[in-house]
């Protein structure tokens, strides 16, 4: 989103504002697809040409080497810049100097550039590509959220809201469907009316906190993205809050984070709320569109009964036939390798696991949709407290609740944690790692050498360590049977009927110099054969 239209008509102002009236000292690049601005008394301007990282930041940093730089657009230099303006409907930013030239810096990706314009309009100089021409922004949007009402259309509802509100930029539809729990790859004319109007909703509030940003970056394994409002797909609170656009776009760019203080309890327990408010939302959303397969019981049902009503007239070996119910005509498909009478029981069996996975998907969701609810209240109560002082009082008042969700003191502590935590029989813990980093640091630093270590035989998952001081007496033979189930879970093999899990003590796993991350050997092995599973009741972070 750093070069998104809003994030850049946000900057426009911003620098309208601070350099309109300062004199453009020089124009030069040092670095590949940056362009540079030296602007009197003003941080030097930034635009970056590179299709990964297109957008513009000053930087108070920043100073021009002592060689291989290169001077551009000298006609430029010396003159006063008279405005700065973002184009109505596109990401052109338009730089006007005295005497009525232009420096124009055009955010298109892979066709970024920066031109230098006469007073005629004609491209006098151009940064990456050369004989580059004038060009004029599309037209803005004609299209408002309350027109999707009335839209019929085959396309996905990502591709068709980002054609209908191409300056909202993907991150910011995704958004929009996210809070409309809609999936982005729905038909849209399978929306249905009442979700086609939670999305206008959505798209309505989006523009409105738009109209005051808070800048957030969020880190990812993907990189650093910018957002201009918090953002609910990936749980508010999760990423780092900048009171200034300008200083937000420049760490995405460099890459350099900003200092992080220790988390108060308050706002570490604001962010696990919002890390499981966004969780249950997603699985509200996917349940949702399970309900559109699932739904399609009773056509099964139908498509089986007229299969059953016309056993003798259908060919073996046919695709799909054509049966009359009396009132029309309808088409079923059909698998050629199966008999018409097998076809039809393939049917009733669909209908019947349609039926199963409708009431099982309901029973989900009315559970979830209770935690999302009590969740969206604990948010409520702890914004609605004065200052950290009141955090105590609060996790009082809501002791059992918290405890219900997990987060209760010795839960919020073993969330700082790099990996899973359970318990097992007798009262046991047990760790579980998330990733090869997780797994090296959960064996190598932080298990005991007498703890038992657990990992899927022949198998990528998890390293599993059942910690043996963290109860009275020995681990039982069912606590090491939980324990090997929870590693069988967390692994590739989490799907196989029964799994061979290796099971040793930590003193006998060793890392050799130089291995990859999660690579370790072991000695003295004993395999216990366990279903996948996690032990009844768990509670863990994810």
């Amino acid at each position: 989103m750093i070069n998104n239209y809003y994030t850049l008509a946000h900057l426009a102002d911003r620098f309208n504002a601070e350099l309109s009236s300062r004199r453009i000292l020089s124009v030069f690049t040092q670095e590949r697809a940056r362009l540079s601005v030296q602007i009197e008394n003003a941080p030097f301007l930034i635009i970056s040409c590179d299709p990964r990282l297109n957008t513009v930041f000053q930087d108070h940093r920043f100073a021009r080497a002592r060689k291989n730089t290169l001077d551009l657009f000298p006609s430029c230099h010396g003159k006063i810049l008279t405005g700065v303006s973002i184009d109505p409907g596109d990401r052109i930013m338009n730089f006007r100097l005295e005497e009525g030239d232009l420096l124009q810096a055009r955010f298109f990706g892979p066709r970024a550039n920066v031109v230098h314009m006469d007073p005629r309009g004609v491209v006098v100089g151009s940064f990456r590509k050369k004989g580059d021409p004038a060009t004029a922004g599309r037209p803005p949007s004609q299209r408002t959220p309350d027109s999707l009402l009335t839209v019929t259309s085959e396309e996905s509802a990502a591709t068709l809201l980002k054609s209908s509100f191409p300056a909202l930029g993907t991150l910011l539809i995704k958004e929009a469907l996210y809070r409309a729990t809609v999936s982005p790859a729905t038909v849209w004319r399978e929306v249905g009316r009442d979700k086609v109007a939670e999305i206008v909703r959505a798209l309505e509030e989006i523009h409105h906190e738009l109209g005051n940003i808070r800048p957030v970056v969020y880190s990812g394994e993907s990189g650093r993205t910018l957002s201009l409002i918090p953002l609910r797909q990936f749980g508010s609170g999760t990423g780092e809050q900048y009171d200034d656009i300008n200083d937000a776009i420049r760490s995405v760019v460099t890459g350099k984070k900003p200092r992080k203080g220790k988390e108060s309890p308050r706002l570490l327990m604001s962010r696990q709320i919002e890390a499981l408010l966004a969780k249950a939302e997603r699985a509200e959303a996917a349940i949702n569109n399970d309900f559109m397969t699932a739904s399609r019981a009773a056509d099964y049902e139908r498509f089986g009964k007229l299969l059953l009503s016309s056993l003798h007239s259908i060919p073996h070996g046919a695709t799909e036939i054509g049966l009359s119910d009396g009132e029309e005509t309808v088409m079923v498909p059909l698998e050629p390798v199966l008999s018409p009478a097998a076809n039809a029981q393939r049917y009733f069996d669909k209908a019947k696991r349609s039926r199963t996975a409708n009431r099982e998907n309901q029973r989900r969701l009315t559970g979830l949709q209770e935690r999302s609810a009590l969740l969206r209240s604990l948010r409520r109560n702890l914004e609605a407290l004065d200052s950290d002082r009141d955090f105590p009082r609060f996790q009082s008042d809501h002791a059992e609740e918290l405890e219900e969700l997990g987060l209760n003191p010795k839960q919020q502590a073993a969330a700082q944690l790099p990996f899973r935590t359970f318990h097992v029989d007798g009262g046991f813990e047990v760790w579980a790692g998330k990733n090869s980093k997780s797994n090296d640091e959960l064996t190598m630093k932080h298990a005991k050498p007498n703890d038992l270590w657990f990992h899927a035989r022949g198998a990528g998952g998890s390293h599993v360590v059942l910690r043996t001081n963290s109860a009275g007496g020995d681990p039982t033979k069912n606590a090491k049977q939980q324990t090997a189930a929870i590693a069988a879970y967390f692994s590739k093999l989490k799907g196989a009927g029964m799994v061979p899990v290796a099971m040793t003590q930590r003193k006998y796993v060793r890392k050799p110099k130089g291995s990859p991350p999660g690579t370790v050997f072991i000695e003295r092995e004993e395999v216990l054969l366990v279903r996948p599973a996690l032990p009844e009741n768990s509670r863990h972070d994810s």
